[in-house]
Protein backbone atom coordinates (compact mmCIF):
# COMPACT_ATOMS: atom_id res chain seq x y z
CA UNK A 1 0.00 0.00 0.00
CA UNK A 2 3.00 2.14 0.99
CA UNK A 3 4.69 1.96 -2.81
CA UNK A 4 0.92 2.21 -4.16
CA UNK A 5 0.79 5.61 -2.41
CA UNK A 6 4.32 6.67 -3.27
CA UNK A 7 3.73 5.70 -7.33
CA UNK A 8 0.83 7.70 -6.88
CA UNK A 9 2.01 10.62 -5.38
CA UNK A 10 5.32 10.79 -7.65
CA UNK A 11 3.21 10.54 -10.34
CA UNK A 12 0.77 13.22 -9.17
CA UNK A 13 3.44 15.82 -8.70
CA UNK A 14 5.32 14.66 -12.51
CA UNK A 15 1.86 15.40 -14.29
CA UNK A 16 1.48 18.70 -12.79
CA UNK A 17 5.34 19.51 -13.30
CA UNK A 18 4.78 18.45 -16.92
CA UNK A 19 1.66 20.29 -17.01
CA UNK A 20 2.96 24.14 -15.53
CA UNK A 21 6.16 23.46 -18.20
CA UNK A 22 3.90 23.08 -20.76
CA UNK A 23 1.74 26.55 -19.50
CA UNK A 24 5.56 28.31 -19.00
CA UNK A 25 6.69 27.53 -22.67
CA UNK A 26 3.67 28.54 -24.46
CA UNK A 27 3.80 31.87 -22.41
CA UNK A 28 7.81 31.95 -23.38
CA UNK A 29 6.82 31.30 -26.82
CA UNK A 30 4.79 34.74 -26.84
CA UNK A 31 7.70 36.88 -26.71
CA UNK A 32 8.61 36.70 -30.17
CA UNK A 33 5.37 37.84 -32.51
CA UNK A 34 4.74 34.85 -35.84
CA UNK A 35 6.79 36.13 -38.79
CA UNK A 36 6.38 35.16 -42.65
CA UNK A 37 8.94 32.48 -41.86
CA UNK A 38 7.56 30.88 -39.10
CA UNK A 39 3.85 30.95 -40.45
CA UNK A 40 5.44 28.98 -43.42
CA UNK A 41 7.08 26.27 -40.96
CA UNK A 42 4.10 26.02 -38.63
CA UNK A 43 1.41 25.47 -41.10
CA UNK A 44 3.93 22.67 -43.44
CA UNK A 45 4.85 21.12 -39.42
CA UNK A 46 0.75 20.95 -38.75
CA UNK A 47 -0.05 19.10 -41.59
CA UNK A 48 2.70 16.60 -41.36
CA UNK A 49 1.64 15.97 -37.68
CA UNK A 50 -1.76 15.70 -38.26
CA UNK A 51 -0.97 12.95 -40.87
CA UNK A 52 1.05 11.30 -38.53
CA UNK A 53 -1.49 11.58 -35.65
CA UNK A 54 -4.07 10.14 -38.19
CA UNK A 55 -1.68 6.88 -39.02
CA UNK A 56 -1.19 6.46 -35.07
CA UNK A 57 -5.03 6.56 -34.46
CA UNK A 58 -5.59 3.95 -37.05
CA UNK A 59 -2.84 1.42 -35.98
CA UNK A 60 -4.77 2.17 -31.98
CA UNK A 61 -8.29 1.42 -33.84
CA UNK A 62 -7.23 -1.61 -35.94
CA UNK A 63 -5.54 -2.67 -32.35
CA UNK A 64 -8.96 -2.57 -30.77
CA UNK A 65 -10.86 -4.05 -33.25
CA UNK A 66 -8.56 -7.42 -33.46
CA UNK A 67 -9.10 -7.71 -29.70
CA UNK A 68 -12.67 -6.99 -29.90
CA UNK A 69 -12.57 -10.04 -32.59
CA UNK A 70 -10.65 -12.04 -30.04
CA UNK A 71 -13.08 -11.23 -27.29
CA UNK A 72 -16.22 -11.97 -29.67
CA UNK A 73 -14.73 -15.49 -30.57
CA UNK A 74 -13.80 -16.33 -26.99
CA UNK A 75 -17.43 -15.27 -25.34
CA UNK A 76 -19.17 -17.20 -27.69
CA UNK A 77 -17.49 -20.63 -26.65
CA UNK A 78 -18.12 -19.17 -22.91
CA UNK A 79 -21.96 -18.48 -24.09
CA UNK A 80 -22.06 -22.43 -25.76
CA UNK A 81 -20.55 -23.59 -22.16
CA UNK A 82 -23.05 -21.09 -20.05
CA UNK A 83 -26.02 -22.40 -21.55
CA UNK A 84 -24.76 -26.15 -21.44
CA UNK A 85 -24.06 -26.19 -18.12
CA UNK A 86 -25.94 -23.10 -16.47
CA UNK A 87 -28.42 -25.75 -14.02
CA UNK A 88 -25.22 -27.50 -12.85
CA UNK A 89 -23.09 -23.66 -12.32
CA UNK A 90 -26.57 -22.70 -10.63
CA UNK A 91 -26.75 -25.86 -8.28
CA UNK A 92 -23.33 -24.67 -7.01
CA UNK A 93 -25.21 -21.59 -5.21
CA UNK A 94 -28.40 -22.72 -4.56
CA UNK A 95 -27.81 -26.77 -3.54
CA UNK A 96 -24.26 -26.21 -2.10
CA UNK A 97 -22.70 -29.96 -1.22
CA UNK A 98 -23.15 -29.51 2.80
CA UNK A 99 -24.07 -31.57 5.88
CA UNK A 100 -26.58 -29.23 7.45
CA UNK A 101 -29.48 -26.97 5.06
CA UNK A 102 -30.72 -25.76 8.67
CA UNK A 103 -31.50 -22.03 8.00
CA UNK A 104 -30.10 -22.14 4.14
CA UNK A 105 -33.06 -20.78 3.33
CA UNK A 106 -32.42 -17.63 5.03
CA UNK A 107 -29.22 -17.45 3.16
CA UNK A 108 -30.78 -17.75 -0.19
CA UNK A 109 -33.73 -15.59 1.02
CA UNK A 110 -31.10 -12.84 1.78
CA UNK A 111 -29.69 -13.41 -1.96
CA UNK A 112 -32.55 -12.68 -3.18
CA UNK A 113 -33.02 -9.39 -1.45
CA UNK A 114 -29.03 -8.49 -2.36
CA UNK A 115 -30.08 -9.23 -6.19
CA UNK A 116 -27.92 -12.48 -5.98
CA UNK A 117 -25.14 -11.53 -4.49
CA UNK A 118 -24.94 -12.15 -0.09
CA UNK A 119 -21.54 -12.61 1.53
CA UNK A 120 -22.90 -14.35 5.24
CA UNK A 121 -21.54 -13.70 8.40
CA UNK A 122 -18.79 -16.38 7.99
CA UNK A 123 -17.40 -14.72 5.27
CA UNK A 124 -18.97 -17.17 2.80
CA UNK A 125 -19.87 -15.76 -0.63
CA UNK A 126 -22.88 -16.62 -2.72
CA UNK A 127 -22.88 -14.95 -5.93
CA UNK A 128 -25.37 -16.68 -8.36
CA UNK A 129 -24.87 -14.08 -10.96
CA UNK A 130 -21.10 -14.50 -11.38
CA UNK A 131 -21.24 -18.24 -10.85
CA UNK A 132 -23.48 -18.65 -14.10
CA UNK A 133 -21.34 -16.55 -16.19
CA UNK A 134 -18.43 -17.92 -14.78
CA UNK A 135 -17.64 -20.14 -18.06
CA UNK A 136 -18.16 -16.85 -20.49
CA UNK A 137 -15.15 -15.58 -17.56
CA UNK A 138 -12.93 -18.22 -18.06
CA UNK A 139 -13.28 -17.87 -21.75
CA UNK A 140 -12.21 -13.70 -21.87
CA UNK A 141 -9.97 -13.96 -19.15
CA UNK A 142 -7.08 -14.36 -20.70
CA UNK A 143 -7.43 -11.34 -23.74
CA UNK A 144 -9.20 -9.14 -21.51
CA UNK A 145 -6.13 -8.91 -18.95
CA UNK A 146 -3.18 -9.03 -21.96
CA UNK A 147 -5.70 -6.19 -23.38
CA UNK A 148 -5.76 -4.48 -19.97
CA UNK A 149 -2.37 -5.21 -18.02
CA UNK A 150 -0.28 -2.37 -17.04
CA UNK A 151 3.08 -1.75 -18.17
CA UNK A 152 4.21 -1.72 -21.40
CA UNK A 153 3.58 -4.54 -22.66
CA UNK A 154 2.56 -4.49 -27.01
CA UNK A 155 0.09 -6.12 -26.89
CA UNK A 156 -1.95 -4.07 -23.92
CA UNK A 157 -3.61 -0.80 -24.62
CA UNK A 158 -1.93 1.06 -22.14
CA UNK A 159 1.37 -0.25 -23.97
CA UNK A 160 -0.34 1.49 -27.21
CA UNK A 161 -0.94 4.75 -25.67
CA UNK A 162 2.69 4.56 -24.32
CA UNK A 163 4.27 3.82 -27.55
CA UNK A 164 2.12 6.87 -28.66
CA UNK A 165 3.87 9.14 -26.39
CA UNK A 166 7.15 7.89 -27.33
CA UNK A 167 7.19 7.82 -30.70
CA UNK A 168 4.90 10.86 -31.89
CA UNK A 169 7.76 13.78 -32.07
CA UNK A 170 10.18 11.82 -30.95
CA UNK A 171 13.54 12.54 -29.14
CA UNK A 172 14.97 12.64 -32.43
CA UNK A 173 12.62 15.46 -33.41
CA UNK A 174 13.30 17.62 -30.63
CA UNK A 175 17.04 17.36 -31.02
CA UNK A 176 17.02 18.48 -34.71
CA UNK A 177 15.58 21.58 -33.92
CA UNK A 178 16.88 22.76 -30.40
CA UNK A 179 18.71 25.50 -31.84
CA UNK A 180 15.54 27.05 -32.87
CA UNK A 181 13.02 27.82 -29.93
CA UNK A 182 10.12 28.92 -31.91
CA UNK A 183 9.95 25.25 -33.35
CA UNK A 184 11.55 23.92 -30.16
CA UNK A 185 9.21 24.88 -27.61
CA UNK A 186 5.80 24.33 -29.60
CA UNK A 187 6.51 20.88 -29.85
CA UNK A 188 7.64 20.81 -26.13
CA UNK A 189 4.25 22.33 -25.88
CA UNK A 190 2.34 19.52 -27.47
CA UNK A 191 4.37 17.28 -25.58
CA UNK A 192 2.96 18.33 -22.34
CA UNK A 193 -0.48 18.31 -23.49
CA UNK A 194 0.42 14.38 -24.63
CA UNK A 195 1.47 13.72 -21.80
CA UNK A 196 -1.55 15.17 -19.75
CA UNK A 197 -4.38 13.59 -22.17
CA UNK A 198 -2.67 10.46 -21.99
CA UNK A 199 -2.80 10.45 -18.18
CA UNK A 200 -6.33 11.59 -18.41
CA UNK A 201 -7.25 8.69 -20.83
CA UNK A 202 -5.89 6.26 -18.78
CA UNK A 203 -8.00 7.32 -15.88
CA UNK A 204 -10.82 7.05 -17.86
CA UNK A 205 -10.26 3.46 -19.31
CA UNK A 206 -9.51 2.20 -15.74
CA UNK A 207 -12.96 3.00 -15.02
CA UNK A 208 -14.25 1.60 -18.04
CA UNK A 209 -12.38 -1.76 -17.79
CA UNK A 210 -14.01 -1.82 -14.59
CA UNK A 211 -17.59 -1.64 -16.26
CA UNK A 212 -16.86 -4.35 -18.95
CA UNK A 213 -15.51 -6.69 -16.82
CA UNK A 214 -18.60 -6.51 -13.90
CA UNK A 215 -21.24 -6.22 -17.53
CA UNK A 216 -21.35 -10.43 -17.82
CA UNK A 217 -22.62 -10.51 -13.97
CA UNK A 218 -24.75 -7.38 -14.07
CA UNK A 219 -26.58 -8.59 -17.44
CA UNK A 220 -27.34 -11.87 -15.68
CA UNK A 221 -28.40 -9.99 -12.52
CA UNK A 222 -30.78 -7.97 -14.75
CA UNK A 223 -32.24 -11.02 -16.22
CA UNK A 224 -32.78 -12.65 -12.96
CA UNK A 225 -34.27 -9.82 -10.98
CA UNK A 226 -37.89 -10.61 -11.36
CA UNK A 227 -37.19 -14.18 -9.86
CA UNK A 228 -35.19 -12.35 -6.64
CA UNK A 229 -37.84 -9.92 -6.50
CA UNK A 230 -40.44 -12.90 -5.55
CA UNK A 231 -38.21 -13.54 -2.63
CA UNK A 232 -37.09 -9.77 -1.49
CA UNK A 233 -40.33 -9.37 0.98
CA UNK A 234 -41.41 -10.22 4.08
CA UNK A 235 -42.88 -13.07 2.85
CA UNK A 236 -42.14 -16.83 4.41
CA UNK A 237 -41.10 -19.09 1.66
CA UNK A 238 -39.39 -22.39 1.64
CA UNK A 239 -36.31 -23.65 0.78
CA UNK A 240 -37.47 -25.88 -1.74
CA UNK A 241 -39.73 -23.18 -3.02
CA UNK A 242 -36.79 -20.53 -3.86
CA UNK A 243 -34.65 -23.04 -4.96
CA UNK A 244 -37.29 -24.56 -7.55
CA UNK A 245 -38.32 -21.07 -8.46
CA UNK A 246 -34.57 -19.69 -9.80
CA UNK A 247 -33.73 -23.58 -11.49
CA UNK A 248 -36.53 -22.99 -13.48
CA UNK A 249 -35.96 -19.17 -14.37
CA UNK A 250 -32.01 -20.24 -15.24
CA UNK A 251 -33.75 -23.09 -17.57
CA UNK A 252 -36.13 -20.47 -18.76
CA UNK A 253 -33.74 -17.98 -19.83
CA UNK A 254 -30.70 -19.89 -21.18
CA UNK A 255 -31.15 -19.43 -24.01
CA UNK A 256 -31.09 -15.29 -24.30
CA UNK A 257 -29.36 -15.12 -20.80
CA UNK A 258 -25.84 -15.14 -21.81
CA UNK A 259 -26.51 -14.07 -25.28
CA UNK A 260 -27.39 -10.57 -23.99
CA UNK A 261 -24.74 -10.59 -21.11
CA UNK A 262 -22.27 -11.21 -24.09
CA UNK A 263 -23.90 -8.31 -26.23
CA UNK A 264 -23.71 -5.91 -23.19
CA UNK A 265 -19.94 -6.95 -22.87
CA UNK A 266 -19.37 -6.32 -26.70
CA UNK A 267 -20.84 -2.87 -26.82
CA UNK A 268 -19.37 -1.55 -23.97
CA UNK A 269 -15.76 -2.48 -25.72
CA UNK A 270 -17.23 -0.86 -28.78
CA UNK A 271 -18.04 2.04 -26.60
CA UNK A 272 -14.13 2.17 -25.66
CA UNK A 273 -12.47 1.47 -28.84
CA UNK A 274 -14.96 4.50 -30.18
CA UNK A 275 -14.15 7.14 -27.22
CA UNK A 276 -10.44 6.00 -27.05
CA UNK A 277 -10.13 7.12 -30.68
CA UNK A 278 -12.08 10.02 -30.85
CA UNK A 279 -10.14 11.41 -27.72
CA UNK A 280 -6.99 11.07 -28.97
CA UNK A 281 -7.36 12.42 -32.37
CA UNK A 282 -9.62 15.47 -31.05
CA UNK A 283 -7.72 16.50 -28.28
CA UNK A 284 -4.24 16.52 -29.58
CA UNK A 285 -5.61 17.92 -32.60
CA UNK A 286 -6.90 21.06 -31.00
CA UNK A 287 -3.19 21.01 -28.95
CA UNK A 288 -1.76 21.12 -31.96
CA UNK A 289 -3.90 23.89 -33.11
CA UNK A 290 -2.99 25.89 -30.65
CA UNK A 291 1.02 25.15 -30.38
CA UNK A 292 1.24 25.53 -34.35
CA UNK A 293 -1.14 28.40 -34.67
CA UNK A 294 -0.61 31.68 -34.59
CA UNK A 295 0.23 33.59 -31.00
CA UNK A 296 -2.50 36.46 -30.83
CA UNK A 297 -0.68 39.83 -30.79
CA UNK A 298 -1.65 40.95 -27.30
CA UNK A 299 0.10 38.24 -25.64
CA UNK A 300 3.57 39.68 -26.73
CA UNK A 301 2.89 42.08 -23.42
CA UNK A 302 2.79 39.64 -20.91
CA UNK A 303 5.60 39.07 -18.24
CA UNK A 304 8.96 37.52 -19.16
CA UNK A 305 9.49 33.69 -18.16
CA UNK A 306 13.07 33.37 -18.70
CA UNK A 307 13.71 32.06 -15.59
CA UNK A 308 10.42 30.20 -15.03
CA UNK A 309 11.46 28.36 -18.57
CA UNK A 310 14.78 27.33 -16.82
CA UNK A 311 13.59 25.85 -13.30
CA UNK A 312 10.96 23.69 -15.41
CA UNK A 313 13.79 22.63 -17.44
CA UNK A 314 15.67 21.69 -14.40
CA UNK A 315 12.80 20.17 -12.58
CA UNK A 316 12.01 18.15 -15.23
CA UNK A 317 15.02 16.73 -15.36
CA UNK A 318 15.46 15.52 -11.58
CA UNK A 319 11.83 14.07 -12.03
CA UNK A 320 13.30 12.06 -15.27
CA UNK A 321 10.43 13.95 -16.90
CA UNK A 322 11.32 13.53 -21.06
CA UNK A 323 9.76 16.79 -22.23
CA UNK A 324 12.76 18.88 -23.11
CA UNK A 325 14.80 15.78 -23.94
Amino acid sequence: MKKIYVWHSEKAVKDYVSDVAGVVTFLHLSKNPCNAKIASYTSKEFGRLEKELNDECEKLHKFLTNVQSKLRDNLVKGVKEAEKHCLTNGRKVLEPKKKCYRGFHKTLKALCKYNGYFRCGNGDVFDLNYTLAEPMYANMNDVFLQTFSPGSSRQSIYGKLGSFQESFIAPWDLDACKKEPEKYLRKVYIKTKQRKLLSSMEKEIVQRKKSIHDSLSKSVQATMMTAFRDFSGTGTYTLANIQDTLKEKIQSSKNTIFQQAMNEMLRQFEDLKTWTVKELETQMTAHMRVALGQIPDDFINLPDVDEELQNMKSWCEVLDLRIFM
